[in-house]
């Protein structure tokens, strides 16, 4: 059984507020690639990866008026993939969803977001980022996808897709504050790890079967920031 992840950049830039597939001549998200160019080179990659389920990071999302799900079933559709069902969890606070497609003759999937201790990926998670012994509260702008997952022949297993990133938004107006924002986003990326760790903790401690796949992105520069004492998140 196949499982891939892929962050498919500017993939909601394909899609008009109904789902429906752009590929025409207009202009994609990438610099002289048109959306029927992108549309292609997208279907070509999955086609050959022919994966019983893909976790999708940058997915199409609703804040640019885009839904996710049947965006997606319709280019597995057309593209003809065996992972053509599509299944998300909370939505994105800054855009960018996490989405998986799944091929429902193999696979049976359903978001499942765990409760207690440590908290649901959309609630706020306390941890002291900056050594002063107060605890600050942490989100997630794209919370984790969990799902619950049941193969053909009986197994269930437990993913997680993450998009974790560290990287400075925007243009700073100085290098001290680009070096300020770094600092503090590596903080936030280094404790939304250590809840990330926590819940894989408590699944490997059930004896549950885990799978943890996505993205994790690092800043800009991050070996000029290592006076903040955060080692890169993924280390966690």
């Amino acid at each position: 059984m196949r499982f891939v992840t892929w962050n498919v950049q500017w993939f909601d830039r394909l899609f008009d507020p109904q789902g429906q597939l752009l590929a025409d001549e207009g202009r994609g998200g990438r610099e002289g690639v048109t959306r029927r160019e992108q549309a292609e080179g997208i279907a070509v990659v999955l086609q050959a990866l022919d994966a019983d389920a893909v976790l999708v990071i940058e997915a199409p999302d609703a804040r640019r008026m885009v839904n996710g799900v049947p965006a997606l079933g319709h280019f597995a559709g057309l593209a003809g993939l065996r992972a053509r069902s599509v299944l998300m969890g909370f939505p994105s606070f800054s855009g960018q969803e996490i989405a998986l497609l799944f091929d429902p003759a193999r696979l049976e999937a359903r978001h499942d977001p765990q409760t207690g201790e440590p908290p649901r990926f959309d609630g706020v998670f306390r941890v002291d980022l900056d050594g002063n012994g107060r605890a600050d509260p942490v989100r997630w702008a794209k919370p984790p996808l969990e799902a619950e997952i049941r193969t053909d022949t009986g197994r269930r297993l437990r993913l997680i897709g993450v998009h974790a990133k560290s990287k400075v938004s925007g243009k700073p107006r100085s290098r001290e504050q680009e070096i300020r924002v770094a600092i503090a986003n590596r903080r936030k990326q280094l404790a939304q790890c250590l809840w990330l760790r926590a819940r894989i903790d408590r699944h490997l401690a059930a004896g549950e079967s885990l799978i943890v796949m996505g993205d994790f992105n690092d800043g800009q520069g991050w070996t000029n920031t290592r006076r903040c004492s955060a080692a890169p998140g993924w280390r966690s």
